[in-house]
């Protein structure tokens, strides 16, 4: 691909974006602005500051036959050093907020983390698992993402959507079709999250508090958090090793036994400072064969991928793929490989479109 295969030219583009005072960045490199610190060059870096600017964006997209890819925080997602990519938009800007007694109104790009401790403040709970989900209300909403029992949907009323089209819609929460690490959304990605609206519960700041704190340790204690990551790789409800290693009677019945004798509530106590699975992954090692790749998995648990600065990207690829094959099929993958719009298409490009189709990512 080139340029001009967005539909219109590079420098049309350019003239629109600043006739219109929509800040962007040209030829921006992605590494060190995205939550996993990999990422090639963006032709165009978009961060429309209003729900307006962002209507008007995705019409001229649409009426221009532009490509392009739509980002929060990126806490979810792998950008790859190795490709060079198109139109990339970012609502990190659309951070409104308007809370009303019980009703909390947000913007796309409001912080869940922030949102928890919003609530707080205002004598309001419900959202309290919400600490350990990093990442922005839109991209939460798209994936019914959670954490610790509670889910986004659980208080949600309502969600202003902009459809293909560029207008504004309402949808309900029953519209949304919540289930499982999954939505509406994802199914009609076409159709953008621009706010939500959410009922919350009057709360005791001191309980609600310490729900806080127990899940913002939980979080750190058993979530990497030293190497850039983007949390659950895949989202296993129950123990991830069990299901990991269901598919060998001796491997699991390995991993039963070093459950009794490390994760006893003596053991637990005794690595309570730093607990890690170093013992798992090191049965998983092996237990995956000799296709296991250089990839060092995070200490604290294989299902969280880490980027440690020395994993190429067939690695992670590769990584992921063996591991998936190990999980029960209907087990949801949480992280999303960005691999549009690409603007160049190299030698190092076509190997990776080759190796994800190669391993069904």
């Amino acid at each position: 691909m080139n340029g001009e295969s967005f539909g219109l030219g590079f420098e049309q583009l350019h003239d629109f974006l600043q006739a219109q005072a929509i800040p962007f960045k040209r030829d921006f490199i992605l590494k060190y602005e995205t939550y996993f610190k990999r990422g090639g060059v963006a032709a165009f870096y978009v961060a429309p500051s209003s729900i307006e600017q962002l209507k008007t964006l995705l019409k001229f997209f649409k009426k221009n036959d532009v490509k392009w890819k739509l980002i929060g925080l990126s806490t979810n997602v792998i950008f790859f050093d190795d490709l060079s990519y198109g139109v990339i938009v970012t609502v990190k800007n659309l951070t409104g907020i308007f809370v009303n007694g019980c009703t909390f109104d947000l913007e796309c790009g409001y912080s869940l983390q922030d949102f928890v401790r919003v609530a707080l403040i205002n004598g309001k709970g419900g959202v309290e698992g919400l600490e350990g989900v990093p990442g922005t209300l839109g991209g939460a909403i798209f994936m019914n993402a959670g954490a610790y029992g509670y889910t986004i949907s659980d208080r949600l009323v309502t969600v202003d959507v902009i459809t293909p089209e560029g207008e504004m819609v309402t949808l309900t929460k029953e519209e949304c079709d919540f289930n499982n690490r999954s939505s509406f959304f994802k199914k009609h990605p076409d159709h953008i999250i621009a706010s939500a609206k959410f009922e919350l519960v009057p709360v005791d700041h001191l309980v609600s508090a310490k729900k806080i704190e127990t899940y913002h340790i939980a979080r750190h204690s058993y979530q990497e958090f030293a190497y850039p990551n983007l949390g659950s790789m895949f989202s296993v409800r129950g123990d991830f090793y069990k299901e990991f290693f269901n598919g060998s009677r001796l491997f699991y019945l390995l991993c039963v036994a070093f459950k009794l004798v490390l994760k006893n509530p003596i053991s637990k106590f005794i690595q309570r400072k730093r607990p890690h699975n170093k013992v798992f992954n090191n049965l998983a090692i092996p237990f995956l064969g000799n296709e296991y790749p250089a990839y060092t998995p995070s200490v604290k648990s294989m299902n969280i991928l880490i980027n440690d600065g020395t994993t190429t990207t067939e690695d992670i690829l590769c990584y992921i793929a063996l591991v998936r094959k190990h999980l029960n099929p209907s087990t949801p993958i949480e992280n999303e490989i960005i691999k549009s719009p690409v603007n160049q298409t190299t030698d190092s490009a076509k190997k990776i479109f080759t190796s994800i189709a190669e391993k069904g990512l």
